[in-house]
């Protein structure tokens, strides 16, 4: 700068030679006060950008310098507001997405845009893929193979419907057998040579026999009445107590009136066509011989001979009448034996006939399967060489986009085309916020705008953020747009969200970690107390970094913490004794010294 002042000097003394030392002095005295006001221009430059950065309420205290929350934000990035964006898609659950199933060129389109398709319509068509000796020989080994298996199940059904008819015939005759059998035991058609017969004719011989013992037993009583009453020729039904005769068994009172009690129960149970019980009528000769052997025989008529062979009679007539019973009830056993011998036979012959029946139809149903089967293979070997080649409408709606021409090489998921249909048309947006940013709120109102249209800025409402990352590291959220847009399906857009005031920026030098790894900040309290406050980091925007919990704006911190501060401090404490916290710092000779340049 100096060489540059004494070169125009001589220039002017060579141009002006009488006005050379007052030009020189003037003009030496102009370059000499710019140089001196930007050297005064760069130096309160730096402190301002220095002391700009500590915000409009920061002060130095020594080697530290303690800043509000909010008040640097602006000075401190350059920039202003601290703005966020984020790209995004318009989307809409009414529009369609048309996608070949394999791949092939286009050789022509069916349909034009905003023309009306019908689900399944086909829209184009591609070319058909060569034919190759291996496909066409793997299509002939499957149709081979399906007309096997059409042949075989052709044959199994023919033969299952033939079998089940005999079946169906041994069936019937087997009941036909077992009921005719069944006629035969229980004698219906006039068999009298049934079992049933047998069986009947020894319960009518019971019965007769039962009625036989009935008036036997009337007989004898009345007999033994008109022996031992005291009145001649009385009949069994006016006998009474203290009818008997008191000369018959008068060495034994006891048994006479239990022979009397006995006897007039034996007369009541007669009267019953079912009755008497085989207990009482036993009894009741017991008393009887008793009452013969205790009655002298000077005296009264021997009845003890007569006593004795009418119960030898009953006793004899008993018996034959329970093997009779017994008979019976052998003929009934030897008839359910034989009748469910029978029902068994036909079970077990429908059992079979079932099972037959059965195994036959798993036959048919197995035959049927390799059909399905050998179906199924010859369509996928067919569809891999010819099918595929019709481009479909997956829903009904209107052709909407065409995004490949005729000549176009497609594959397998690729979209060809759009169709908008009648369902819900509303446009919503989907984007993507990076994981190292604070997450919208559902509810949060945001900013859209579309590339290259500036001037077309529409408002969005967050309506819900994922949970999960992507394969590009972001969240997914879906915001409503507030109005009506003409927006097309597809467009790309950047969502735009303003720094808000609330989310402090701080210099990456105020943050310590705890041996956790936990980042801290050393607040300062009004009282001037230091203290460890935890906080969230956000990103990191060179030196500077956002804090999005643990520091609101307005909270006083240290700036640039050194080793001196410690929790619980007292910021006067550490400050050093010669620094006036409300004044410039003084260097040893007394002069201000400079502020600190950060």
């Amino acid at each position: 700068m100096k060489e540059k002042i004494k070169h125009s000097i001589q220039n002017i003394r060579r141009k002006y030679p009488k006005t050379s030392i007052v030009v020189a002095a003037v003009l030496l005295s102009a370059v000499a006060g710019t140089f001196a006001y930007s050297l005064v221009g760069k130096k309160d430059l730096a402190k301002a950008t220095a002391e700009g950065s500590a915000g409009s309420d920061s002060r130095a205290e020594g080697n530290l310098l303690v800043a509000v929350a909010g008040a640097d934000n602006i000075a401190a990035t350059g920039s202003g507001e601290l703005n966020s964006s984020w790209p995004g898609e318009v989307l809409s659950y009414g529009n369609v997405l048309v996608q070949p199933e394999r791949e092939g060129t286009i050789v022509e389109w069916r349909v034009k845009i905003g023309e009306r398709v019908a689900a399944g319509q086909m829209l184009a068509r591609l070319s058909a893929p060569p034919s190759m000796p291996e496909l066409v020989k793997m299509l002939a080994e499957q149709s081979e193979g399906l007309a096997r298996a059409r042949a075989q199940a052709a044959t199994t059904e023919r033969f299952t419907e033939k079998n089940k008819e005999q079946l169906n015939a041994l069936l019937k005759s087997a009941e036909t057998t077992t009921g005719q059998a069944q006629d035969v035991l229980a004698g219906r058609g006039n068999q009298a040579g049934s079992a049933k017969a047998a069986v009947d004719k020894a319960r009518s011989a019971v019965v007769a026999m039962k009625k036989n013992i009935h008036t036997m037993l009337e007989q004898m009583l009345a007999k033994h009445i008109n022996m031992v009453a005291s009145i001649r020729n009385i009949s069994p039904s006016t006998f009474n107590y203290g009818g008997l005769n008191r000369s018959y068994g008068m060495l034994d009172s006891q048994n006479q009136y239990v022979y009397e009690t006995r006897l007039i129960g034996l007369i009541r149970e007669l009267q019953d066509p079912d009755g008497p019980s085989w207990g009482l009528v036993t009894d009741y000769f017991d008393s009887f011989t008793r009452l013969a052997v205790t009655t002298p025989g000077e005296d009264m008529p021997d009845i003890r001979m007569m006593a004795r062979e009418d119960q030898e009679k009953f006793l004899d007539m008993t018996a034959k009448y329970r093997d009779a019973e017994a008979e019976v009830a052998m003929k009934e056993t030897e008839y359910a034996l034989m009748s469910s011998e029978k029902t068994m036979e036909y079970a077990e012959s429908k059992r079979m006939v079932e099972e037959k029946i059965s195994e036959n139809d798993k036959m048919l149903s197995m035959a049927r399967a390799e059909v399905a089967a050998a179906e199924a293979a010859y369509a996928a070997v067919s569809r891999s060489i010819t099918g595929g080649l019709a481009i479909t409408a997956p829903q009904a709606g209107t052709v909407s986009t065409i995004t490949k021409n005729i000549g176009d090489f497609v594959g397998p998921g690729m979209p060809v085309a759009s169709i908008t249909t009648g369902g819900d048309l509303k446009r919503f947006v989907r984007l993507r916020i990076p994981s190292n940013v604070q997450m919208p709120k559902p509810g949060a109102v945001l900013s859209v705008v579309r590339p290259g249209f500036s001037q077309d800025v529409q408002k969005v409402t967050i309506t819900g953020v994922g949970m999960s990352l992507d394969e590009a590291g972001s969240y997914l959220a879906d915001a409503t747009l507030t109005g009506m847009v003409d927006w097309p399906v597809g467009a790309s857009v950047r969502v735009v969200a303003s720094g808000a005031a609330s989310t402090p920026i701080i210099k990456l030098s105020s943050v310590w970690w705890s041996e956790e790894g936990v980042p801290h900040i050393w607040g300062v309290s009004e009282a001037g107390r230091i203290f460890g406050k935890k906080i969230t980091i956000g990103r990191t925007l060179g030196t500077l970094i956002e804090v999005y919990q643990g520091l609101k704006n307005g909270d006083r911190y240290i700036l640039n913490p050194t080793k001196e501060v410690q929790e619980n401090a007292l910021l006067e404490d550490i400050t050093p004794k010669d620094v006036d916290s409300g004044s410039p710092a003084k260097s040893s000779d007394g002069k201000p010294m400079g502020g600190m340049e950060m």
